[in-house]
This record gives C-alpha cells, structure tokens and sequence, in this order.
C-alpha cells in the first residue's frame, strides 16, 4: 500500500538512557507506522516500553530526561492484549453480545436482564466455579490440575442462561466458535465491525471467549491492534513488539494496510520490529546499535528505509 506524506516530527524524547540506552535524542513523526531496528540486545524494547510506555503510565518522563508530544494522543496502548480476560473482552465488544441475547431472552419470554449474560456477574456466572468454567485440584508436587467445573462443564454460566439461544446457539457455544465461522450470521452493528476487523488482522481463527493469557506473543500484538479498526478515541499511540510473529510472508500487506489506515486517522504505531519486509513498509526506521549491550544503545541511523545508508539493518535492506 503507498504511504502517505511523512507527518511532522513532533515527538520528541530527550536524554533516554535506560538499560542499554545512552543518553539517546530522538523525534519520531506525530503519526504513522515507525518502526525501531537493530540487533538483539541493542535496546530496542527499552526505547519502545522502558521510555515511550513507562513514560505515558506514569505521566512524567520515565527513563529518559524528558519526552514531550505525549500530550496530543487520547490513549496510549500497549502491544499485549494479554491484560485483558478474553478476546471480546480486549475488543470491548461485551455490551453488543448481550443485547443480542438479551433480545433473545425478551423473544422467549424469559425474564433474564442484561447482566445475566456475562460470567462475572452474580445473576449470570455459574455459581460453583464463579464464572472460571474450571475446578482447581491440588497436587502435591506439580502444579495445581484444572479440570472443567462439574456444574457448567466449562461453559461458565447458570443453568437458565444456557437455556436462551440466538441463531440456535448459547451463549457459551457462541464464544467458543472461531470468530470467522460467526461472521455471515452477524447483524450489522458493533460486534459485526469487530469480528470483520479480526479477520483484517489474521484472526479470524481466534474464539471470542479465548482467554487472552492463552495467546502467542504475536495473536496478542495483533489483537491489541484491531482496536485501531473500530471506533474509539483518536488519536491513539500504539506501542508493539514484533507484531508481525506468527503471520506467513504473503500476510504483511494485510497488516501494513491495516497501519496505514491507522496513520490516516492520525494514530502511531511504534513497533521492535525484525521482518525486513515489514521495515521496508515502514515511514520511518530507527536503527539503534550498533551491537548489543554496552556495545549498542546509540542511534545509528534514521530516517524513511529507502534512505539509510549505514548500520546492520540499511546493509539487510541492501
């Protein structure tokens, strides 16, 4: 996909010096897709999560004297879905599912309200496991063995709520199916748009109901992506690690599309990225190095792809 016109360089960090890091300068663009380079060990994910996220968490400057541009973006996300439950849950997408089977309820006469439809909730989660859908068996040696919960049999939820189906489907069953089997059967609306913006990304293989502590590294960069897909607070700072792990080489135009529609809306990515494809798509390279440890940590080069000229990475790209 074309790039568009390089934004303004407004975000300017000062002094980084974190681990491997000294006393690093930078100002990266205001918006689109910058991708940080070099060598394992040469501080790539100290500059992207030690400095730029521990920074926005904390609300001063972390790891580096100072860092100002923070300011102009209405969320900052981190690259791991992983903090979050479930993948409805990363995707915000809890509320439109039950309205679905709130309206299935009210059909069938059941007098079930909104709440009974997430297995946090007392009026809706499975009173023997609390919503887990498992029972803990204590080992002596090994780590504790996790079995179905006898009352659900996994499914997390009270008798009664199982019993109300949309499409022919419980609730329970709707979330354990691949969010892409669910895509023709959707009505138009919020959990349509978010199940069409996992497939953008390559998950469409994912369940709704996945526990996100269950994801590999890069299903959780993506995952945390797909937010830049739906409506929501912009612009947005997203901070990745390789979100490019797992996805075959004919499967980066998707994800750079996807980046690109991100810039548009005036959001930036910042990612550690390997995948010289994925760096060639970049709009903007920062090579750090030029080794590792305390033989990295310095700004080699930087600049749009095609123009660097020295570095590991510019001769990788050559």
């Amino acid at each position: 996909p074309s790039r568009a016109p390089l934004a303004p360089r407004t975000l300017a960090i000062r002094g980084a010096e974190l681990h491997t890091l000294e006393d690093l300068d930078l100002d990266l663009p205001e918006s689109g897709f910058v991708a940080v380079t070099g060598v394992s060990g040469s501080g790539k994910s100290s500059l992207v999560f030690g400095v730029l996220g521990a920074t926005a968490a904390a609300g001063r400057p972390r790891g580096c004297r100072g860092l100002s541009g923070l300011e102009r973006f209405k969320e900052v996300r981190r690259g791991d879905a992983r903090e979050h439950e479930t993948v409805l849950d990363a995707l915000g997408l809890l509320a439109p599912l039950q309205a679905l089977y709130l309206g299935a309820a009210a059909a069938a006469g059941s007098p079930l309200k909104k709440a009974a439809f997430s297995f946090r909730s007392p009026a809706g989660r499975c009173p023997t496991c609390k919503g887990s859908g498992r029972e803990s068996v204590a080992l002596e040696v090994l780590a504790d063995l996790q079995l179905p919960c006898p009352s659900c049999a996994g499914a997390r939820y009270r008798a009664e709520v199982l019993a109300v189906r949309w499409e022919g489907a419980t609730i329970a069953e709707l979330l354990a199916r691949p969010a892409g089997a669910l895509l023709e059967r959707l009505p138009a609306g919020k959990l349509r748009q978010g199940v069409e913006a996992l497939l953008r990304v390559h998950l469409g293989h994912l369940e709704l109901g996945r526990r996100c502590a269950e994801l590999a590294g890069g299903e959780a960069q993506r995952l945390a992506l797909v937010r830049c897909l739906l409506p929501g607070p912009r612009p947005t700072l997203y901070l990745l690690d390789e979100p490019a792990t797992g996805l075959h080489e004919r499967d980066l135009a998707d994800l750079v599309e996807v980046f690109r529609q991100a810039a548009r809306r005036g959001d930036l990515i910042v990612a550690a990225v390997h995948r010289l494809s994925l760096i060639r798509a970049a709009d903007w390279v920062v090579d750090l190095g030029p080794g590792a440890g305390r033989h990295g940590g310095r700004l080699v080069t930087e600049g749009p792809p095609g123009s660097l000229t020295r570095g590991a990475t510019a001769e990788a790209l050559r």
